[in-house]
């Protein structure tokens, strides 16, 4: 190869200068010719240039793609042949040195750029001993000169599914990097920032709601078994009988797939919004349904007030699901308004509901 890992064969030349006199070969007659004007001079100079930028043989290498890698690298143990030879193989460290200078026409004869820089340091022109070291790395006397420090910096360049929430906070899964596991039947609580209310059931500030995988907000912990939406009021004795169903169907987290369940607060007291938003599959969808995406907030200005909107709804939950909310007691009593229980085009994307508890209606624009 016409360019060489400069700081190996700059220290196997040095190791040859000391240990050897110099020998008048054809590479030195070459370097020394007195019958040539100048020549002294001018192979002085050219043994600087080939020495300088051997000494800096190793350039940042920048990768990019979808993972943009800067390497940044400090030679020092780079292994060598165990015998001088004219080229050298970089393959073993994936990395590109830069191109150095090269030998002159006029010293052809050397044996490559061991023998240059050898002869280059017999008129004087040595490699920097601070960049050259020889130890033994190997039975077989491989000699290594330094060692190779590489510092990487990785940025990951992921496609986020778009979020409504602009500083998510998650409770289930990740939109990010895929959901770590699978997650189908799963709740998780939130602690209110301030007061709601489902209908007449007043929720104090700190208080918990649970936000069910199958796309409802309950006051108590959901049953394990609330995939089987069906119509509201549900005043089955296992669950919740304050809840808010935006989507309630059976629904899931997919593992490994950008799914997930985030909430956020925004705003400034007294004026702030809680937003839950679910980014999930339907249980047993093809890969061609859309997934289910869609919020519900909650507003400090107004207690009496939530809003849901969809930006995305599959065919199964679409046709089949269950939209409204209730506050229901054992025997029956209380107050519930049901939007929606397997009609079709009731609920898709860009849909609002403002669901006004005091005047139990909800009202649907697009």
């Amino acid at each position: 190869m016409a360019t060489v890992l400069a700081l190996g064969v700059l220290g196997l030349a040095a190791q040859a200068a000391a240990a050897t006199t110099c020998k008048t070969d054809l590479c030195l007659q070459a370097l020394q010719a007195s019958s040539v004007t100048s020549r002294g001079v001018q192979a002085a100079m050219d043994c600087s240039a080939y020495v300088n930028a051997a000494t800096t043989a190793w350039a940042l290498t920048t990768r990019t793609s979808t993972t943009v890698v800067t390497v940044t690298l400090t030679a020092t143990n780079l292994a060598l042949p165990p015998s001088p030879s004219p080229a050298f193989d970089d393959d073993t460290n994936n990395l590109a040195p830069r191109a150095v200078s090269t030998i002159p026409d006029y010293a052809s004869r050397c044996y490559g750029p061991v023998g240059y820089l050898s002869a280059c340091s017999c008129i004087g022109v040595f490699a920097p001993s601070t960049s050259s070291s020889s130890t033994t790395t190997s039975s077989t006397s491989t000699r290594t000169t330094g060692s190779l420090t590489v510092t990487t910096t990785v940025t990951t360049t992921v496609s986020v599914p778009g979020l409504y929430i602009a500083s998510p906070t998650p409770l289930l899964g990740n939109i990010t990097a895929g959901s770590p596991t699978t997650y189908d039947e799963d709740f998780r609580s939130i602690l209110l920032p301030f007061p709601i209310r489902i209908y007449n059931t007043s929720l104090p500030v700190n208080a918990s709601i649970f936000v069910s995988v199958n796309g409802f907000i309950s006051a108590t912990p959901p049953p394990s078994d609330t995939y089987n939406n069906r119509h509201i009021p549900d005043n089955a004795t296992d669950f919740p009988p304050d809840a808010i169903f935006p989507l309630w169907s059976d629904m899931l987290i997919e593992a490994g797939e950008q799914q997930g369940i985030v909430y956020g607060v925004a705003g400034e007291y007294p004026s702030r919004t809680l937003t839950i938003e679910w980014l999930l599959s339907s249980w047993a969808a093809g890969d061609s349904e859309p997934l289910n995406h869609f919020i519900l907030q909650f507003l400090e200005s107004d207690a009496t007030v939530v809003l849901v909107r969809y930006f995305s709804v599959s065919n199964r939950a679409a046709g089949g699901g269950t939209v409204g909310l209730q506050s229901v007691h054992d025997d029956g009593s209380g107050r519930a308004y049901e939007w929606m229980y397997g009609q079709g085009g009731r609920v898709y994307p860009n849909l609002t509901l403002t669901v006004d508890m005091d005047a139990n209606r909800i009202t649907g624009t697009s």
